[in-house]
């Protein structure tokens, strides 16, 4: 099934209405897997997101400044309810834009996007403060968390409406206005929920969704006027947002950056848990998860045996790809586009060079951005492959023999977004994952998210969280209140 030019809305979304881009401008998204037309979306310039910013400026200090944190709760919840109406036509044109088998999109990924909006709405109403006595120096003291202002995120391709309920749904709960740009590989899937918020009950211009490519997510990075920002994508582009924020008006920015994930397996682990979270489930996305154990490091007295297994399930996988993924059968995706599909191919020809291939290493095929899952053993820890973000689906294995050097290895990294750990032993789980730096540890799982606890990266994996009142609370500012008792 090809997509045309005119099926998905094209335009912005500023004040509640759809607009034309004053710049001109346009990006255009192909299907990965077969290089035809999805559609063409027009891109927002300087005068686009000034009108954003102008519109969310003005719902600031108008109308929406006066509802209640459970009148905002509301807003949330009826725009949840609106989009899980719209949950398959969604999953289609994710599917369509990216290559995620439609089955993934349709039954996981936007279910997670609802699931986190209404989860979220739930803090609107329940935004707590602080009081101290006078007693120790005569001031009662009130600490209030009060609303940024003008926010924004600029969201990456692989999960965007998760992205999207997870940054505009704390900016939201928190009482700010919000203007959010989708990746330009999947622009659609944000403005096909846009004309739900007037419906959902948001104020003309608290919610504005806005298109375009690096060149619209600078201006935004660079707005005197929005005060917080949200990046998610790879690190070199964050660093230009966080250095745009700074040069700016020093807006706080919440950057996740993607990941070089450690799996540490000892060898008490369940061998199948491990097969199907660092195969199975990793391959179905075909490696396109910043979470994911890219790196599984296994204890010397396994590692030839799950070497062995995961090289069947990797090759078993090989079989399925091809199949196009708007098909209902189909497990496996494509890479997100031809230039993903460049950068995972060089990372095969860095790897040959500094490890031992054990399966895959090609493209598969001729057509499409399909390739081969791929395993590669005893990779050097100073190589490029071993330290950098590839994206695709390529692990490295390589063995330890104690936990002290798996530690060591696992945190051999610039990036500290996430680990896994795979043990029957609990104690040993809780006391390593305490010494991976790292922001977020899964035990005998994948890099899962959930609605409760926080999310974000450590060192270079970025600053900041999403995630329950950890994101609520990144756009928000504490203001201090002192009153003096002795007068």
């Amino acid at each position: 099934m090809t997509a045309t030019k005119q099926e998905f809305e094209s335009r912005l979304f500023i004040n509640n209405q759809f607009v034309h881009a004053k710049s001109g401008k346009t990006i255009t998204a192909t299907n990965p897997a077969d290089g035809s037309l999805v559609g063409v979306a027009e891109a927002a310039g300087p005068e686009d997101v000034d009108a954003a910013v102008a519109a969310a400026s003005a719902a600031f200090k108008g109308e929406w400044s006066t509802f209640t944190g459970l009148q905002r709760r509301n807003c949330l919840v009826k725009l949840a309810d609106l989009i899980e109406k719209r949950i398959p036509e969604l999953a289609r044109v994710d599917t369509l834009s990216m290559g995620v088998p439609i089955m993934l999109s349709q039954h996981f990924v936007h279910p997670w996007g609802v699931g986190i909006l209404r989860s979220i709405a739930g803090y609107a109403d329940k935004i707590e403060g602080q009081s101290f006595t006078d007693q120790d120096d005569g001031f009662y003291k009130i600490v209030e968390w009060c609303p940024a202002g003008v926010t924004a995120a600029i969201s990456t391709w692989n999960a965007g409406l998760a992205y999207f309920a997870g940054y505009a749904g704390a900016a939201l709960a928190a009482g700010n206005t919000f203007i959010y740009k989708a990746s330009e590989k999947a622009p659609f899937n944000a403005l096909m929920i846009a004309d739900l918020i007037p419906e959902a009950g948001f104020p003309p211009g608290v919610l504005n969704i806005i298109s375009g490519g690096g060149e619209t997510g600078a201006l935004l990075a660079s707005h005197m006027q929005i005060r917080v920002i949200g990046f998610t994508g790879s690190a070199p582009t964050g660093k230009k947002v966080a250095e745009l924020a700074a040069r700016s008006n020093l807006k706080k920015t919440i950057l996740e950056l993607g990941g070089k994930a450690p799996g540490i397996v000892f060898d008490d682990c369940n061998i199948e848990n491990v097969l199907q979270t660092c195969g199975d489930i990793f391959l179905s996305i075909n490696g396109q998860a910043c979470t994911a154990s890219t790196r599984i490091l296994v204890q010397s007295t396994i590692v030839e045996e799950l070497t062995k297994k995961m090289k069947e399930r990797f090759e078993n996988m090989e079989a399925l790809i091809g199949c196009n993924p708007i098909e209902p059968t189909s497990r496996v995706g494509t890479l997100a586009d031809t230039k993903q599909l460049e950068h995972v191919l060089k990372g095969f020809e860095i790897g040959k060079e500094s490890g031992k291939l054990i399966t895959g290493g090609s493209r598969k095929g001729t057509t499409g951005c399909y390739v081969q899952p791929t395993i590669f053993v005893d990779v050097e820890e100073d190589s490029k492959l071993w330290r950098e973000e590839v994206y695709g689906p390529v692990v490295l294995i390589k063995s330890f023999e104690t936990e002290e050097d798996a530690i060591r290895m696992g945190n051999d990294t610039e990036y500290g977004l996430a680990a896994q750990i795979f043990t029957r032993d609990i104690a040993r789980a809780i006391r390593v994952s305490r010494k991976m730096d790292v922001g977020v540890v899964t035990i005998n799982s994948g890099g899962i998210g959930d609605n409760q606890s926080s999310f974000g990266g450590m060192k270079g994996s970025g600053l900041g969280r999403t995630g329950g009142w950890y994101g609520v609370k990144e756009f928000m500012e504490p203001k201090s209140i002192k009153i003096n008792m002795k007068v």
